[in-house]
């Protein structure tokens, strides 16, 4: 874990969240690594969320001095025949607007765009809160606004193919305001009665803003 820490602590003018994550990863045996001559030089983490058959791929870091070699090509390619393996049928991932290598690589895997969003600490707005089964009609409009697609911030920042059922069992409550607040996850512009970060398909009242993120989707084909 030191190797990883110490090539992924400045990855941005920020820092980076892997070396806070890297412990967890490694626990939860979901963090897969490339090794060079002795060397630890690429990780990947995968989530698998195996009600929606979908794989979720995040933090992938190849050490400075080691790409353009192909290595984050062949790390995401095990990791997602390791996926298709245990039964994955989608592989989603998301990537910086700004970063367009790892745009350019994951086109090249055969990843397409399904969602964009915009990143933050969103202020509280004036929402109406649904709880209990009325909640449901609610998350019903969500997934048709998105096309079928759930996005969460706890513990990983996650986006998978979603049915109402699923995101019935993952939320609590739901925020009707500007937008629809499903958790920490807006269709439309930030919706929440706290302060908190969160995933919104449009722009809208952010405290701090990160950024717009692109979420990409492969289906998963067994080969023959």
């Amino acid at each position: 874990m030191s190797q990883i820490i110490e090539f992924t602590r400045n990855t941005f003018p920020w820092g980076d969240y892997v070396p806070r994550a890297i412990n967890d990863w490694v626990n939860e045996g979901t963090a897969y690594v490339a090794v060079v001559e002795g060397r630890v030089v690429g990780v990947i983490n995968i989530v698998m969320v195996k009600e929606m058959g979908v794989v979720w791929l995040e933090g992938i870091r190849i050490h400075p001095s080691y790409r353009r070699m192909g290595i984050g090509r062949a790390l995401t390619e095990y990791v997602l025949n390791e996926a298709l393996r245990n039964n994955a049928r989608y592989a989603s991932l998301m990537i910086a607007e700004w970063n367009e290598p790892s745009q350019r690589l994951a086109k090249s895997l055969g990843f397409y765009e399904v969602l964009t969003l915009h990143t933050g600490v969103a202020r509280p707005s004036q929402v109406s809160v649904v709880r209990g089964d009325p909640m449901r009609y609610i998350v019903r409009e969500a997934l048709r606004r998105t096309n079928g697609y759930f996005c969460m911030t706890e513990r990983h920042w996650l986006c998978t193919r979603a049915n109402e059922d699923f995101v019935m069992a993952t939320i609590s409550e739901v925020y009707v305001g500007r937008g629809i607040g499903l958790g920490s996850f807006s269709v439309g512009p930030p919706t929440t009665p706290m302060k908190m970060e969160v995933l919104a398909t449009e722009e809208g009242d952010f405290e701090n803003y990160y950024g717009r993120f692109i979420v990409y989707e492969k289906e998963l084909v067994r080969s023959g």
